[in-house]
Formats: C-alpha cells, structure tokens, sequence
C-alpha cells in the first residue's frame, strides 16, 4: 500500500447560512441541516448603509430550474464562464439540496448557497469555489480564453504545451484510434508522476496550478491535472471523491472505447519511494480492485462501473504471468545473466519470492514491491550488481 502521509488533498465544505433577514439557508439533509437549524450569517444588502434592501429579488430569477440536471447545466455554465456565484430560480424545493449539488461535482471545493421564498417558489444563490479545469477546459473546447484570470491563462498554457508535447512523443494526432488514446493517457499518467512530488507537508493545496508549475501537490492537484490533460488529449474522464488510507481523496476515471477504468495517480506517486521504474499499480484498473483499498459513494453523479479490461496496463504492456516458484527462479536467472534493471510479472498463484531468488544462486541485489488484485498479484523487481 502506497503511504501517503500528513494532509491528502480533498475537503468540501458546505456553508449554510441562514439570515435575520428571512433568508433561509440550502438544505443539507445529509448534514443534519435544516430551515429550524441555529446556522448563522449574513446576507449583504446592495448598498452597505442599507441592511434591509436585500440583493435578491421577490421576483423570479432570469434562470430556471424545473430539475436536478437543469441545476446542474446552470452550475457547470456558471464555472466554465470562471463566476464565483449563480442565481437561479425553482419552484420545487426538493431540488434545493446542497448535498446533490456537490457529490454531482467533483472539482467544487466549496459551495455556499442562500435562498429566499418568492410568490411561487424559491430564487436560490449558488457561491462557489471550484477547480481551474472548468473554465480552462471551456476556453480550450471554445478557443476563446478571454475570461481566464492571469492565473487561469497561465495554467491553461502549461497544459496546452504539455499536451502537444505528449501528442508528439506518442505520434498521436489531436483524435484517433482507442489504442491512441491509450498511450496518450499513459503518457499523461507518466508525466504527472515523473514532474510532480507528493507534498506531505504542504498546509495549502493549489489544485493543478501549483502542480504543474511548482511541482509540488497532494491528491487535489494530482486529479485535478489529469483531468486537464485528459480534456486537452480528448479523452472523456470524470473525477471520483471518496477515501483512501483513512483520509478525504480524490482520483479519476476514464473512458476507453466503451469502457470504463479507475486511475489514481497520486497513488501511483508514492512518498519516499527508491525504486526507479514509474508505478502503474492504480493505472486504468477495475473498480472492483480500486475498492480493495478505496472506498467511494457508487452513487455520485459522475460515477460510472469501471469494469474495463482490455486497456489495463498489465495487458498493454503484456506483463508476463508466473505461477510457480521455480518458473519465478529460472526467469529470474535469465534476467540477471542479461543484466536487466528491473522486471514486472503477476500470479495468481501464492509465491515465496525470497527463496525462488536465493536460489537463482548468482551474485546480485534486488527490492520489489507487491500489489493484491482481486485476481492475482502484481509484483515490481528492481535489480542491482
């Protein structure tokens, strides 16, 4: 298991205010959060010296939402267009429920929402505090990055380079073939954790700017650039929030042909590791393996079944099966005579590693690392003479 310590990246805060003013706050049945709460706040008038003339109106908002999706399309347009807040109105109160609203998006890293009763529903106002992907990813779908903060621009051309840069190492043009798509996601993968390091000590986490122009993140800048990258790549991907070593994390996911895979790259990036080989242990795996040591809520929105197998990186890079000890030796024996660095191999079987390299009955060194599936084992050899 990857040990990934200190701070890992991932909190969402809901606020839920509630004003003296009869304004009343989201509800949040998930956080016990109701309109008889004791929550307190403020709802700031348009003119400071006057605490009684109140920003929203009696009157319906421009936007409206009969539904949850409908909901969503406001929110997703409000940050592809980088605004820190959006106005909607609803008739229907069931839809004014924070905790959908945040589970639907990973990437919101805060969302405050404030509502007020009209004639004949509610105008509701959505705060947020969200990813550079989404409007970076819009200004690059849309090729206008006209909105983009100076920050945003930078980050924006950081991947655009980044991408054209993996495009040409792979021979990849801007769409192709899965097989493409493929060795362009693992290209991505490979860069992050070759030009990022895991910062455990880190107080702040700067998402996918400071990774990728600073080198230093946790969990958040990790996803956060896959994601770009893939979007840049085009390659259809979502982000999964959940837990992994007892702590808030966030990871990927990724369409390849018709189906699904799991990705966590910063599990891929483990803290104080010695070995020299780029780690693909979490790369394009099942959901069921991810589950082995992650646990996440099949029910967000964005969650999809990954039960893909066709582009798991043991079966692209046709990593060799080994089902006895003296296999294991004979293998072993070869690969040393040849001076080889390192080796990969999976079993389904249980096999005593130790003993089938003592017997190799040759001078070397070796460390390796192991990884449980649900169907075999996953083993990374490094050698040394």
């Amino acid at each position: 298991m990857k040990q990934h310590l200190g701070k890992c990246c991932f909190s969402v805060t809901a606020a839920v205010l509630l004003s003296s003013l009869s304004l009343q706050g989201c509800a949040v049945p998930g956080l016990g959060v109701s309109e008889s709460s004791s929550f307190t706040g403020r709802f700031e008038s348009s003119d400071s010296s006057n605490e009684t003339e109140m920003k929203l109106s009696l009157f319906p908002a421009k936007k409206k939402a009969k539904t949850f999706a409908e909901i969503n399309e406001i929110i997703q347009d409000a940050m592809n267009q980088g605004q820190a807040s959006v106005e909607f109105y609803t008739e229907d109160y069931s839809l004014i429920n924070l905790n959908r609203w945040i589970t639907d998006f990973p990437g919101i890293q805060k969302l405050d929402c404030q509502y007020r009763p009209t004639m004949s529903g509610y105008n509701v106002v959505v705060s947020m505090d969200y990813w550079d992907a989404f409007p970076v990813t819009y200004a690059y779908q849309t090729g206008n990055t006209s909105s983009l903060s100076a920050r945003q621009l930078e980050l924006y051309n950081k991947v655009k380079s980044i991408a054209d840069e993996l495009r040409t190492g792979t021979g990849s043009g801007a769409s192709g073939s899965t097989d493409q798509a493929y060795r362009l996601e693992l290209a991505a993968h490979d860069y992050l954790v070759k030009n990022i390091a895991y910062n455990e000590s880190s107080e702040t986490d700067d998402g996918a700017y400071g990774a990728l122009t600073s080198g230093q993140a946790v969990c958040n800048g990790y996803a956060e650039s896959f994601m770009l990258l893939c979007n840049f790549l085009g390659i259809e991907n979502t982000a999964i929030s959940g837990y992994a070593g007892g702590e808030p994390h966030i990871w990927n996911e990724v369409k390849l042909g018709n189906d699904w895979y799991q990705v966590d790259v910063t599990w891929d990036d483990p803290v104080r590791s010695n070995f020299k080989s780029t780690d693909h242990t979490y790369f394009n795996i099942s959901s069921a393996d991810m589950d082995l040591d992650h646990s996440f809520e099949t029910t967000q929105a964005p969650y999809r079944e990954a039960t893909g197998s066709a582009y798991t990186y043991l079966n692209q890079t046709f990593v060799e099966s080994i089902a006895s000890n003296s296999a294991l030796t004979a293998r072993l024996r070869a690969l040393i005579s040849s001076k080889a660095s390192s080796f990969e191999f999976t079993t389904p079987a249980e096999l005593d590693i130790n003993s089938a390299a003592n017997a190799v009955g040759m001078s070397y060194a070796f460390s390796y690392k192991m990884h449980t599936y649900t169907d075999s084992t996953y083993y990374q050899v490094n050698f040394t003479y």
